[in-house]
């Protein structure tokens, strides 16, 4: 069995192929053609075990044609490759085809998933209406600030009134319409192309069931749900939906080292874009929503039904029984349901009532048979607040002590009435 590492470039691939005991059978370098790279590898096309390329621009395209013509290539996973090679002191092409081919061979790797050709053009249709919507934000900042030293500001307005508003602003002067007037054209362009590329997106999600489910969720639309689906593309190739969070960079790193355990944020691996669209959707399903969905309606429909079969249900049992029979939302999402159905349970509040019977407390016509005690409280002109614990005997209505203070503690009660008692 012989292992064949490939490191890509542009134009050229460097090739090395070692057998079992990793001595080198060839190192050779050919066009990044897979035609090429297949007739450079002829002599072992029976013994080939793995063919491993670095995950990159061109490994999907690479991949996907060596796995036509029969070989047995897999893409690897560009942080293991990058830790496996950073040994070396020497970074060439061909070091680093030694490097891949040593990393197949050892099995210290992790394959990464070649998309289909589908969620490949997905991909490139959804980043080309990206690339569009930051040229045209970068058009009009560009016109903002050429028009700034002449005292001219656009302010806010929409992205269809921006043109209009520009002319409006240079239309009295002569030189800044010439300037101004060829940079609005190719604004003018960049829009009409990127409403029609927003068209194929909208045709696209409209063309794919899994798309069109997504899009009755609230907050996810045509452009959210067509990056999540080229993201995911085969989700049999998750074992636990949990781990698509964990494939797309969500769950916290961490680092734990002898007695150091630290967690951190989120590791931010896999796509970027994917998580941005999933923050934002996020952030519209959190906040509370009047726009009707299924989803809202049917959890509506089984918290209607499971209030009737048990009234004295508050929202947190319900939701217990909402995730019991499969809705996913949390509690606060419940919560805001169970108050806007009006399925809140009214509570009566008991009367409070003294216990046992009441009863005069029998004091002797004397002094000294028994004080009371309150405070007072008050503050001074610069704000500060202060009390003033007063003591009064309950016969003679004679005040025995008033002590003013920011704070009196326990023990001084205590003090003060201890004092006075001795006190003839």
């Amino acid at each position: 069995m012989v292992y064949v590492g490939l490191d890509v470039s542009l134009n050229s691939v460097a090739v090395c192929v070692i057998d079992r005991e990793g001595q080198i059978l060839k190192e050779a370098s050919v066009a990044s053609e897979a035609s090429a790279i297949s007739q450079c590898l002829q002599p072992w096309r029976d013994r080939i075990a793995k063919i491993g390329l670095e995950a990159g621009p061109m490994s999907e395209w690479l991949t996907a044609g060596l796995a036509e013509l029969g070989f047995p290539a897999i893409s690897l996973e560009a942080r293991q490759v990058k830790a496996a090679l950073s040994a070396m002191p020497v970074k060439t092409d061909r070091n680093d085809a030694r490097g891949i081919a040593q990393v197949v061979r050892a099995g210290w790797y992790k394959i990464v998933h070649v998309k289909s050709i589908g969620s490949q053009h997905a991909r490139t249709l959804v980043a080309a209406r990206k690339h569009l919507i930051r040229s045209i934000t970068a058009s009009e900042q560009t016109l903002r600030g050429l028009l700034r030293p002449f005292g001219l500001k656009v302010g806010i307005v929409s992205r269809a009134g921006f043109a209009s508003r520009v002319r409006d602003l240079v239309g009295n002067n002569a030189i800044l319409a010439e300037v101004m007037a060829p940079l609005l054209a190719a604004r003018d362009a960049l829009m009409q192309e990127y409403q029609r590329l927003h068209r194929l997106v909208v045709q696209a999600v409209r063309n794919d069931p899994v798309c069109r489910l997504l899009t009755t969720m609230p907050g996810i639309g045509p452009v959210s749900a067509l990056t999540f689906r080229a993201t995911i593309d085969a989700p049999e190739r998750f074992a636990r939906s949990r781990s698509v969070g964990a494939y797309l960079g969500l769950t916290p790193r961490r680092y734990q080292s002898g007695e150091i355990d630290r967690t951190g944020r989120i590791t931010k691996v896999g796509d970027g874009e994917t998580r941005t669209v999933l923050f934002e959707a996020a952030n519209v399903i959190l906040r509370p929503s009047t726009r009707w969905s299924p989803m809202k309606a049917w959890a509506v429909r089984i918290a209607h039904a499971l209030a009737a079969e048990r009234r004295r249900f508050g929202y947190r049992r319900l939701f217990v029984l909402l995730r019991q029979a499969g809705e996913p939302s949390g509690k606060n999402r419940i919560y805001r349901l169970y108050r806007e159905e009006g399925l809140s349970v009214r509570k009566r509040r008991g009367r409070r009532r003294a216990v046992g019977a009441r009863a005069p407390i029998l004091v002797e016509a004397k002094a000294n048979a028994r004080w009371s005690l309150d405070f007072v409280h008050d503050q001074l002109a610069c704000g500060r607040r202060f009390r003033i614990l007063n003591v009064v005997d309950d016969v003679t209505r004679e005040c025995l002590a008033a002590i003013p203070d920011t704070s009196v503690s326990g023990r001084r009660v205590a003090r003060v009435l201890i004092r006075q008692r001795t006190t003839p």
